[in-house]
């Protein structure tokens, strides 16, 4: 039925006793994952301070734009703090996650 060998006849790629070259374990020895672990902490923190600021700054001006006695939503309130603020805190997880992997 199948004209070829299996292409990995040991274990699978990816397996956990798997050998590293040695560039590679130079680098893993030299990176400065406590540094990393402590940005990413920062960034985490500094970004959830961006996110709460955006929703106290929506809650508290977006209801002023009155017109004749009726009170409207301001258009120059986009939450971009907000939107910005979800990429940012993924990239302050992913460096929490890298750090802690090794």
């Amino acid at each position: 039925m199948f004209g070829a060998r299996p292409r990995f006849a040991g274990a699978p790629p990816g397996r956990i006793n798997q050998k590293f070259s040695p560039g590679e374990l130079h680098w893993r020895n030299r990176w400065p994952f406590p540094l990393t672990a402590i940005l990413g902490v920062l960034i985490i923190i500094l970004t959830l301070v961006i996110i709460a600021l955006e929703i106290a700054s929506l809650a508290k001006w977006t209801d002023k734009f009155t017109l004749n006695g009726k009170k409207y939503a301001s258009t120059a309130s986009t939450g971009a703090g907000i939107w910005c603020g979800i990429f940012a805190l993924i990239a302050g997880l992913l460096m929490l996650v890298i750090s802690m992997q090794f």
